[in-house]
């Protein structure tokens, strides 16, 4: 806010939720704050509120087909604009001053707007790589619809040129230059096809092949496409991804804020040349944390990736059951969707009522800057954000490089070979999963702590790590899961203070040998003792009652490890993923000429005031 009240700044963050806070700012500190219209929240037509309009839905359909609004508004006779209609986001557009001293807060897809962006201070709210790509399905169709549009082109199919078409694609690709790339190109072919249907063409013809196979172009304006086949199969639709960043050149200056950077991502979006500094070092961080009230506990050490199916239902369970047995408080809970979409019915366990074991829940993924449990004082974060090799494999070459996963690599020590992949993989992982942990204790005096059941979490963050210790440094709150003939004896157990085996099998229907196997696993943990011997034998509970019914669950704490060292060490390159960049010593070095000058009038400002106070004091 120091800065706007200096001189134009646009704000632009990934949630609405977040426009709030800005406009408390700027009361707080007497700063006008203007949010930026979103044409889907307020155009009447875009809004599906004329259904029966073929106008309106061509316009819709322009607009899924990436067309921008403007032009949409320009060029169709929309229903929001005919007679004495107006349109309610054309108005508010109307009325926003670009060029004055308001503070604009939109979202991260408006720095497309060269309005909100040119002679203004920019800011970033968090990484907005993934608002500037998108996947765009059947590329083929869409660059076929605008190549039958065109007269003596050298293709008449959207396809890969095939060996000794050299010379023939360079006359394609020069003549797509002639006539254009850009939506405003084409302003007569608006709702036909898809706005970005000659760059899909541009992108075909000129792609060349990386090391990994995919195809990947630099396109003009600091675009990248990649693509891998674009013949349909039964498993897959084609498609290609699309990098197109905004051009924010014209901007005074651009500041980005970001908990878990990924410094290639920046890279891209704000040049090579940007400054990265780290406001505070390890130890601060972890200092401010605990100031904070936070308390991060790590129930186990694996990547235990939450997408893919590969959380273990019954070990989650057993991490749930103890976490609320330890507190004796409903707990709030982030975890993948497979876990979430079984709160009420699991198959094969529909007895095990999960559903009463969490409060509030969110799922694992894109949670910056959402606040749903900000309040939350205890947190159960089960797994962490993964994605798929192809995913880390397109991303990476959007940046241009080529990535394929290490042979023998997995889980904790999965590496693709390159250091732009493997920090793109780190961030996600454990940014994602430092992101969910973050999610509770967002308000002024809470406490919050928080139960992190992956390794992947940021090196420099400390954790109370509690489990069992086991091979090679890693460890684990719950080695064992129980299997459903130990729940059903546990149940009868609890009921008894001393039984023998065969009224155990009597009660719980289970054969003899089975009870007893099951009793003998239980006194393996130290919960049953066995007294006697033949038909005098009895079973005595030793703190059945307080067990976990879903697992052997251990809460003490582990002695520290070198488990983070370890995998480290164990990786293909040693450099540390995000360097540390000291700032320099001198303001004339630190601060860029933007940022002096709002100093400067910020200090002219000040001596303003007090000149005023001076002489009405005198008068």
């Amino acid at each position: 806010m120091t800065v706007a009240d200096a001189m134009p700044v646009t704000a632009l963050t990934n949630l609405k939720d977040n426009y709030d806070e800005f406009e408390d700012w700027g009361e707080k500190d007497n700063v006008s704050v203007t949010q930026l219209p979103v044409s889907t929240d307020l155009c009447p037509t875009l809004k599906d509120s004329f259904t029966d309009d073929s106008i309106a839905q061509e316009a819709r359909d322009a607009y899924a087909d990436g067309w921008p609004v403007s032009r949409i508004h320009q060029e169709l006779d929309l229903p929001c604009q005919r007679g004495n209609n107006t349109c309610e986001y054309c108005e508010k557009v109307s009325r926003i001053d670009p060029d004055g001293m308001d503070l604009l807060v939109g979202n991260h897809v408006q720095a497309y707007n060269p309005a909100y962006i040119e002679d203004r201070v920019i800011f970033l709210d968090e990484d907005a790589f993934e608002r500037f790509y998108e996947t765009i399905r059947n590329p083929i169709q869409k660059a076929q619809e605008f190549i039958d549009t065109l007269d003596d082109f050298p293709f008449d199919e959207a396809r890969r040129p095939e060996i000794g078409e050299t010379e023939k694609r360079e006359r394609a690709l020069n003549r797509l230059e002639e006539i254009g790339l850009e939506p405003e190109n084409h302003t007569d072919l608006t709702g036909e096809l898809h706005a970005k249907a000659p760059l899909l063409a541009y992108a075909i013809y000129g792609a060349e092949k990386l090391d990994n196979g995919l195809k990947y172009i630099e396109l003009p304006e600091n675009r990248t496409a990649v693509f891998d086949s674009l013949h349909p199969t039964n498993e897959d639709t084609p498609t290609i991804w699309l990098l197109d960043p905004p051009d924010l050149s014209g901007a005074k200056a651009v500041i980005g804020l970001d908990a878990t950077p990924c410094i290639p991502k920046w890279e891209y979006i704000l040049g090579e040349n940007f400054n990265h500094y780290r406001l505070l070092d390890d130890d601060r961080r972890n200092q401010y944390l605990n100031e904070q009230g936070y308390d991060f506990i790590q129930v186990n050490s694996h990547a235990w990736a939450a997408q893919g199916g590969n959380l273990s239902i019954p070990k989650c369970e057993a991490y749930l059951r103890e976490v609320d047995q330890e507190h004796g408080k409903r707990l709030d809970l982030i975890t993948s969707k497979a876990i979430l979409g079984r709160k009420d019915d699991v198959e094969g366990l529909e007895d095990r009522e999960l559903g009463d074991l969490w409060n509030r829940d969110m799922q694992l993924g894109d949670l910056r800057g959402k606040n749903e449990l900000k309040d939350s004082e205890l947190l159960v974060v089960l797994g962490t954000p993964s994605r798929s090799d192809d995913f880390y494999k397109h991303l990476t070459a959007l940046l241009g490089e080529s990535a394929e996963r290490i042979d023998g690599t997995e889980g904790t020590y999965l590496s693709f070979g390159n250091e732009v992949a493997d920090e793109i993989l780190e961030t996600t992982r454990r940014g994602g999963a430092f992101q969910a942990a973050m999610r509770a204790g967002r308000e002024d005096d809470a406490e919050a702590t928080v139960y992190i059941a992956t390794g992947m979490v940021p090196d420099w963050l400390e954790t109370t790590k509690v489990g069992h210790r086991r091979t090679r440094g890693d460890f684990d709150a719950c080695p064992t899961t129980r299997e459903d003939s130990d729940r059903i004896v546990i149940e009868t157990l609890r009921e008894e203070d001393a039984i023998s085996g065969r009224e155990v099998s009597r009660r719980t229907g289970l054969a003899k040998s089975t009870a007893v196997d099951a009793l003998n696993r239980l006194r393996d943990e130290g919960l049953v003792e066995k007294r006697g011997k033949g038909r005098g034998t009895k079973w005595y509970s030793q703190g059945v009652k307080g067990a976990n019914i879903a697992g052997n669950v251990n809460f003490e704490r582990v002695a520290d490890i070198r488990l983070k060292n370890y995998i480290w060490e164990s990786r293909p390159f040693l450099d540390p993923v995000i360097p540390r960049r000291e700032p320099p010593d001198g303001p004339e070095d630190r601060y860029p000429d933007w940022m002096r000058d709002v100093q400067r009038r910020l200090e002219e400002r000040k001596l303003d005031e007090q000149l005023k106070q001076s002489q009405r004091g005198t008068q």
